[in-house]
């Protein structure tokens, strides 16, 4: 035990005469993990809070329909029953409660 002792000290002076030989480079080395750290818990922060957001709309999700082809997409309204009708195809399909046309 008394070496394992001997030996941590001995490493422990070598890491601490090398610290301080060259401050620059321990600076620069020490700014870099801290810009690091930040970093990845900036993104890990902003993950986590897409992820909330997205579960929280997970359960009531809408779909929006639009025509391709014209800037103001303008839906004939003799559509709407069909689009309805169309989105549960099979008779265990998920069917909408509540519907609405816009034009916009």
């Amino acid at each position: 035990m008394l070496s394992l002792l001997d030996t941590l000290a001995k490493y422990g002076l070598i890491i601490f005469k090398n610290v301080r030989r060259n401050l620059l480079r321990t600076a620069l080395t020490s700014l870099g993990t801290m810009v690091l750290v930040l970093v990845i818990t900036l993104i890990w922060s902003i993950l986590h809070y897409l992820d909330r957001a997205m579960a929280d709309k997970s359960s009531n999700f809408k779909v929006i329909v639009t025509e391709r082809w014209q800037i103001p997409s303008r839906m004939p309204p003799a559509y709407a029953a069909t689009l309805r009708e169309a989105a549960a195809s099979a008779p265990d399909d998920i069917r909408p409660k509540d519907w609405c046309t816009w034009q916009f």
